[in-house]
């Protein structure tokens, strides 16, 4: 963990190395807890899969995570022109576009916003996107980027559109 910890630390010097090896020990247990949950049955496991698996789960809600396959097939931007919405409701998102997006423009999604409700950079989450997908970010690059703002005020209107 502290060779990870250091490698980690030069990639994003502004987030703390204990709130890195704490997501880092986080992402182990919940490995270990996954491989001993199926120790013993027919479902295949090993660290690969696990990694494989995890890099595909998306936060949907404060209560819902889901398993995206095309998820991490789509670059992160910390200014994306892509973004999720769920709706609770019906239980069913949608991909939709946070600006025009011309024919050959490549496709960014934000994997995990790093301000807080405040719009302030959050070491916590700017943690955990460094350990969970390897993605730097400092509180530079949180304060020029409004892509939470803008998704909510989009999501707004698709959730206002479908219900008229």
């Amino acid at each position: 963990i502290d060779v990870a910890v250091s490698d980690f630390s030069k990639m994003a010097p502004d987030v703390p190395g204990y709130k890195t090896g704490a997501a880092i020990g986080m992402r182990l247990q919940e490995l270990d807890e996954y491989l001993e949950k199926y120790e013993n049955s027919k479902v295949p496991t090993s660290a690969s899969m696990y990694s494989t698996l995890i890099s595909r789960a998306i936060g949907l809600s404060d209560c819902v995570t889901a398993i995206l396959p095309m998820h991490d097939m789509i670059n992160h931007s910390s200014n994306p022109n892509l973004g999720f919405t769920f709706f609770e409701d019906d239980e069913s998102f949608k991909m939709i576009a946070l600006e025009d997006i011309s024919k050959d423009q490549e496709l960014f999604l934000s994997y995990k916003d790093v301000n807080d409700s405040e719009g302030e950079w959050d070491e916590d989450k700017a943690a955990w996107l460094l350990v969970q997908w390897g993605i730097p970010s400092s509180p530079v690059e949180a304060s020029s980027t409004s892509s939470s703002v803008a998704l909510k005020i989009l999501r707004d209107e698709v959730i206002t559109q479908s219900r008229t």
